[in-house]
């Protein structure tokens, strides 16, 4: 727009410094005193970060100049990816991410015996968790209240705080007879959210946490007369905080145990067994404990192959018919295969019996979704399961990737094999496809 210059004579030059180019041939333009003319500027992004885009406008005893700042963004939401690598002892091996990420992502790597091991960023996603929903605030404050978690927040007083605030949201979500309702039960009695409630509130106050006695009893007492009727998984479950309240009874859990019966789905619950190697080991009744452990995995294992078969049925009748078998497998809320996986390991762990734990880490591995999206119940077994390890996770500092390179994982154990842990941090060139 020539505002000021008699002799309109322009000479009109733009170019680009960072992530982007730009076309534009240089114009040569004659305007009157008042007049104004559109020039065109093709900006093309490379990538994401800064750019800066010169302008130089001259004529005769007139120059103008100016810089133009230009953020560029990715097209893509920033994700964070876990990628899972198996490595034997002593073991290194290069993963290229290159090609999956942008410029500019970070990665962090953990070495453990455990898949999805990386406790930092599980103890990050459960302090982040967001306060509504009731199964958001029991996994939150569940997974918190790990022994490694507990020990770090007895000198953290920050910590500490959070975890509080976690336990206190819990409790004023227990109704005035000592029960948890939740959406996923249509706003009805959760008995399984109950449960995990009153076993999470008994660990709360062993590690020293504030527990309001009138409500703990109440909800102790709400347990006590819970009967099988209400689900095997939420059932033994309420035996196993029962009993960790001080108030055991083996006689109730080996009647139960003993006279299971197969559902129609034909696959007894994995969480349901779990609790019971659970129960039974606290109760000292080690043969029945290893033994609903190899019932776990088996149950578990037939649960694959039912999620597989739905997965492969393109008949839709068929698919209905499975749908309504898997339904069956189990009726607690929070179930799933990652979830039901995640228990077994963390229950081989805290029992100690780990003959199969393989069997199980396999399971888990395989649930790739979980490499996008680590559900908060998944998260907060895994990071009460790192405390039945015998060394904690070892983590590697958070790097930058530098471009065209390959990120070595090598595995620190010279006797052992491990699973690494590659947590990336950035925007992915593609969204992801779940299978």
């Amino acid at each position: 727009h020539n505002l000021e210059v008699a002799d309109g004579r322009f000479a009109a030059e733009v170019s680009c410094d960072g992530p982007v180019q730009c076309a534009f041939t240089d114009e040569k333009v004659t305007l009157k005193q008042g007049e104004r003319r559109l020039l065109p500027v093709k900006i093309d992004a490379e990538s994401p970060g800064e750019a800066v885009i010169h302008v130089r406008v001259s004529a005769k005893d007139y120059v103008f100049e100016q810089d133009f700042s230009l953020r560029v963004d990715s097209a893509m939401p920033v994700i964070y990816r876990r990628i899972i690598e198996t490595l034997g002892p002593g073991e290194s091996r290069p993963v290229n991410v290159q090609g999956r990420f942008e410029q500019g992502a970070m990665y962090q790597a953990s070495y453990a015996p455990l898949p999805y091991a990386d406790p930092e960023t599980c103890l990050k996603q459960l302090s982040d968790a967001p306060e509504w929903g009731v199964y958001n605030q029991i996994h939150a404050a569940y997974g918190l209240l790990s022994q490694a978690v507990v020990s770090r927040a007895n000198q953290d007083q920050k910590l500490a705080a959070q975890i509080q605030e976690r336990l206190d949201a819990v409790q004023a979500q227990i109704t005035g007879w000592g029960a948890v309702c939740s959406m996923d039960t249509g706003g009805e009695i959760d008995w399984y959210a109950t449960a995990l409630t009153l076993k999470l509130l008994t660990e709360a106050r062993e590690a020293g946490f504030d527990v309001s006695p009138g409500i703990y009893e109440q909800l102790s007492r709400n347990v006590t007369t819970q009967g099988t009727y209400t689900g095997l998984a939420s059932w033994v479950l309420g035996r196993e905080a029962l009993a960790l309240a001080g108030e055991p009874n083996l006689a109730d859990l080996r009647y139960a145990y003993d006279e299971m019966e197969t559902p129609k789905s034909g696959i007894l619950s994995p969480l349901a067994l779990a609790g019971f190697a659970r129960a039974f080991e606290y109760h000292g009744d080690h043969v029945r404990s290893q033994e609903a452990l190899s019932r776990a995995l088996a149950a578990l294992k037939s649960y694959v192959g039912l999620m597989q078969k739905f997965a492969d049925s393109t008949d839709q009748k068929m698919q209905l018919e499975l749908l309504s078998t898997i339904r069956g497998v189990d009726q607690a809320a929070p179930s799933s295969l990652a979830y039901d996986a995640a228990v077994l390991v963390e229950t081989m762990l805290k029992t100690g019996l780990t003959d199969e734990i393989g069997e199980a880490l396999r399971v888990l591995i395989n649930q790739r979704p979980l490499q996008w999206h680590l559900p908060d119940s998944v998260a907060a077994s895994l990071l009460r399961a790192m405390d039945g390890l015998d060394s904690r996770p070892q983590t590697d500092p958070i790097k930058p990737f530098e471009h065209g390179k390959p990120v070595t994982l090598k595995n620190p154990s010279a006797n052992s094999t491990m699973f690494a842990t590659l947590g990336v941090l950035g925007h992915p060139t593609m969204l992801p496809q779940h299978p």
